[in-house]
């Protein structure tokens, strides 16, 4: 029997991208993404999408929510206000929900900005590996909890405290800054009770754009001497590590992602503008496209 996994990158406001491949990917199965999938993963932006899908969302309302939630937290001028409306924008969609109320399994990565470790939160003992006797879906954390750890782009937004019932308390940024593509994590997770061959994977990233700098950015910038493309480059390093070293440690685990470039549009992670976002959202779909033959094959039996 063939386990089929789906992993989202992280990446800001270019989540949309990913949303744009989903879109034509459930129209397709002709049913909910979190139903169709046995295991879900994201990382970041990432995160919040494997969030939604796994409360039984449509791509169509994941859609809908991005393309109102985006404009009203990345408007925000400072990483607290940012903040402050994503834990009040995510309460609304969340609430209380736990891991143990979700119709797929997922993993969410985060990083333990401590000891620079990643902090994954998973919702089924069979994604343990080692101290299985002390496991808890989700660390006993809420599921906005985990998102809300996993998106902490610092300075961007503020790191944030997670209060777990097996680990104590544990400060986190975002999950980007170990594992951008959770590829990697999904795959240790789940060899330990799968054979590699009966794992399919559908990695999607957040697409290439041309990097444009403005808004919160500059100020970063001049605030903390870091380069230009310092996000970027950090989050595409991670990427294509973590990506690369699946391929050699799991040969066996059939495997396809989706993440083209695209020049003529320019962009960033903190973007707001609809219209901007509205073109990105295409060209994920323009990438489902591009990938159906390889998608239907990888999961046609």
């Amino acid at each position: 029997m063939s386990i089929k996994v789906l992993t989202l990158d992280g990446g800001g406001s270019k989540g949309i991208y990913t949303i744009g491949v989903l879109k034509e990917l459930e129209k397709n199965l002709g049913q909910k993404i979190g139903e169709y999938f046995d295991y879900i993963y994201g990382t970041s932006t990432g995160s919040i999408i494997c969030g939604l899908l796994a409360i039984g969302k449509t791509v169509d309302e994941v859609e809908g929510i991005y393309l109102e939630m985006i404009p009203e937290i990345m408007k925000e001028s400072k990483a607290k206000k940012k903040s402050k409306k994503l834990i009040e924008l995510g309460s609304k969609l969340l609430g209380g929900i736990k891991f143990g109320n979700l119709i797929c399994d997922i993993g969410i990565v985060a990083l333990n900005h401590e000891t620079l470790e990643p902090l994954i939160f998973k919702s089924n003992i069979k994604q343990a590996h080692g101290s299985t006797g002390s496991f808890i879906p989700g660390f006993g954390c809420k599921l906005l909890t985990a998102i809300l750890a996993s998106s902490a782009a610092y300075p961007i937004f503020n790191p944030v405290v997670v209060k777990t019932k097996n680990r104590g308390n544990i400060k986190t940024v975002d999950g980007g800054f170990v594992a951008n593509n959770p590829s990697l994590y999904a795959s240790i997770d789940l060899t330990k009770n799968y054979d590699q061959k009966d794992i399919k994977m559908l990695n999607i990233g957040t697409g290439k754009f041309l990097e444009r700098l403005d808004g919160i950015l500059p100020k970063i910038i001049n605030r903390f001497g870091i380069t230009r493309f310092f996000f970027t480059e950090i989050y595409t390093s991670s990427t294509n590590t973590n990506f690369r070293l699946l391929k050699l440690i799991y040969p066996e685990i059939n495997v396809l992602r989706i993440n083209d470039s695209f020049m003529d549009i320019s962009t960033n992670m903190t973007e707001k503008d609809i219209s901007i976002l509205s073109k990105v959202l295409q060209k994920g779909q323009f990438s489902y496209i591009n990938f159906e033959k390889e998608i239907t094959e990888l999961f046609k039996n």
